[in-house]
């Protein structure tokens, strides 16, 4: 034991003399371990140290000590075979007389340099010798194909797609072939299982793993996606993987619920479970809202919203569809066994320390369940209304209406808008303790102190409804126009715009359409310059990344309050409310154009 220690402190960097005279020390030690059979566990120890040994070492000498005491170890262990691996290929390379001392130390110094294996940087250094290497990758990985990535390129572009390029890109993996249902995929270690079994789950295909060189795959994987490879950010992203814990699903005690949870998971544990998991990590790191798992007859479609736009990003295989849909709706409390009538549950899950709020829909369709999931990530939300991005005059008349002791304040747009942040900003403004602050939520997003909260259970008859008789005392919804106009102080009409991802924008010239809508609203094109993304994988290749708001801010002037009493027509309204200075989405998204924060088509999509 103590000569063991002695060996291994003598692996450092003092010098590489004494690395050598250590490694030729070991000699000695292995010839020892072979005569006791009970210290075979010593094996694993000396094999694991010369490995280690092996991928920092720079000096030729002292490596090739190194490789020669490890095969000798291989072989008194009855494990020839696994000699063959990466850290030996200098060591078999000048086993074929091929190749020189002096080229094995240049190859040495590469490595360290550079890092990573041995054989990538033997394609740095020999780009052009991709056959040469792939004879030795078949002695390290018997029993698999190997694949030349220089005579299979190019690749069709139907192929390229069968896996989304983050997957590409996070596993170092590229298809280049498709036959039925089989994909053929080169790959630096087909025995790495995990990353063959997570692929399988997301594209839906049965993966036949092919053997390719490291450095080769990266260049052809940059040319076919026309994308760089960081190598270095790379293996930061699979080493915090490797530490991180995984997604946590958080148990809620609720005594209306009676089901033993954990004998209900035993039915869809293994498999099902992990590709549950990759889904919601997934869409929380990429800050989707919403996860959309829809089935149709031959094909179980799983798509994200992020920045407001449904991107699909999977299909898992068509056989686990009620697999993945029980799980959720274990996960969420919901009835199983029942597939003919909508349901709605919520569950949370713990994720690098942030809990993370999930509510479920589940609704039957032709092909089984549609699942649409709503992520609520309280550490997104931004309660700053000053930072909402509204114009100073409108700050200024919605901070005017919200001190007023009496009328209501009208939040309006589409799902997914914005209008929970910017109602929960101005209660977080007015939260200064000397109010009675009440709301009636479903669900309650983010827990606002010093707020009275209530959460909406129609289970139990506590909806919004009765929420409201019991709050402010009203008891008809149908309120006459006159009630209206005197009971409003401010309506907002508000929209999220993508912005344009700043590590694609480029400059663009305005087609012959957009032209004309510019002209029509006064815009002369020749004194703007405008942009759009040109689409990176930092965006999804959709060329936008984020969202700001835009609002429509109306108080409620006395003209228009005369209006709405008089009954005047919406056209009336409108040109009453423009001549007092109302600015309309349409102006405001066009100034951000007009700004190069966002496009053309995303104004015209959100603002007409």
């Amino acid at each position: 034991g103590n000569r063991y220690n002695k060996i291994a402190k003598g692996f450092d960097e003092k010098s590489w003399k004494i690395r050598k005279d250590t490694a030729e020390g070991l000699t000695d030690v292995i010839s020892i371990l072979d005569e006791y059979d009970e210290l075979t566990s010593n094996f694993k120890e000396i094999s694991n140290l010369l490995i280690k040994s092996l991928q920092q070492e720079y000096q030729i000498d002292t490596y090739l000590v190194l490789t020669k005491n490890f095969h000798e170890l291989c072989n008194l262990q009855n494990t020839p075979e696994a000699y063959y691996i990466d850290e030996t290929l200098g060591s078999r390379l000048i086993d074929t007389k091929k190749f020189t001392k002096d080229q094995l130390q240049q190859l040495l110094q590469t490595r360290r340099k550079k890092g990573r294996s041995l054989q990538y940087n033997y394609g740095v250094l020999y780009p052009s010798d991709e056959s040469a290497l792939t004879s030795f990758l078949s002695e390290q990985y018997k029993g698999f194909p190997l694949v030349t990535m220089g005579e299979v390129f190019p690749i069709s572009r139907d192929i390229l797609q069968k896996i989304p390029l983050k997957y590409i890109l996070r596993y170092l993996v590229l298809p280049f072939k498709l036959e039925g249902r089989r994909l053929f995929m080169a790959m630096e270690n087909p025995r790495n299982m995990e990353i063959i079994s997570d692929l399988q789950f997301i594209i839906g295909y049965s993966i036949v793993p092919f053997v390719a060189g490291e450095y080769y795959l990266i260049n052809t994987i940059e040319k076919a996606y026309n994308t760089t490879v960081n190598v270095a950010e790379i293996d930061k992203a699979v080493e915090k993987i490797k530490k991180e814990e995984d997604l946590e699903y958080v148990e809620e005690k609720d005594e209306d619920f009676s089901t033993n949870l954990e004998e209900e998971l035993e039915g869809v544990r293994g498999p099902v479970v992990r590709l549950v998991n990759l889904i919601l990590k997934e869409a929380i790191t990429q800050k989707a809202s919403d996860i959309h798992i829809e089935p149709y007859e031959n094909e179980l479609r799983v798509r994200f919203r992020i920045d407001g736009t449904l991107i699909k990003v999977m299909s898992p295989p068509f056989k686990f569809k009620n697999s993945i849909i029980s799980r959720i709706k274990i996960m969420s409390r919901l009835n199983i066994s029942e597939k003919r009538l909508p349901q709605d549950g919520r569950f949370k899950v713990k994720l690098d320390g942030q809990c993370i709020d999930l509510r479920v829909s589940t609704i039957p369709g032709n092909y089984g369940e549609k699942v649409v999931m709503r992520v609520l990530d309280k550490s997104n939300l931004q309660l700053d209304i000053v930072k909402l991005g509204l114009q100073e005059e409108d700050l200024k008349a919605i901070m005017t209406c919200m001190y007023k002791s009496k009328g209501m304040i009208l939040v309006t747009g589409p799902t997914g808008s914005g209008k929970t942040t910017t109602l929960y900003s101005m209660l977080k403004k007015l939260n200064d303790g000397s109010k009675n602050i009440n709301t009636a939520e479903d669900p309650i997003e983010y827990n606002l102190r010093g707020v009275n909260q209530f959460q909406m259970n129609p289970r139990i008859g506590f909806d919004f409804a009765c929420a409201l008789h019991s709050l402010v005392r009203l008891l008809d919804m149908g309120i006459e126009s006159f009630l209206v106009a005197t009971s409003i102080s401010l309506i907002i009409a508000q929209r999220l715009m993508r912005k344009i991802c700043p590590d694609c924008k480029e400059i663009i010239t305005p087609n012959e359409m957009h032209l004309d809508i510019l002209k029509k609203r006064g815009v002369g094109p020749s004194k703007i310059i405008f942009y759009k993304g040109s689409g990176c994988i930092q965006c999804n290749y959709t060329g936008y990344k984020g969202r700001l708001a835009i609002y429509e801010v109306l108080p409620m002037w006395m003209d228009i309050q005369e209006a709405i009493i008089k009954g005047e027509s919406l056209l009336e309204l409108n040109e009453k409310a423009n001549r007092l200075g109302l600015e309309v989405l349409q102006k405001v998204g066009l100034s951000r154009v007009l700004a190069g924060i966002t496009t053309i088509e995303e104004w015209l999509r959100v603002s007409l």
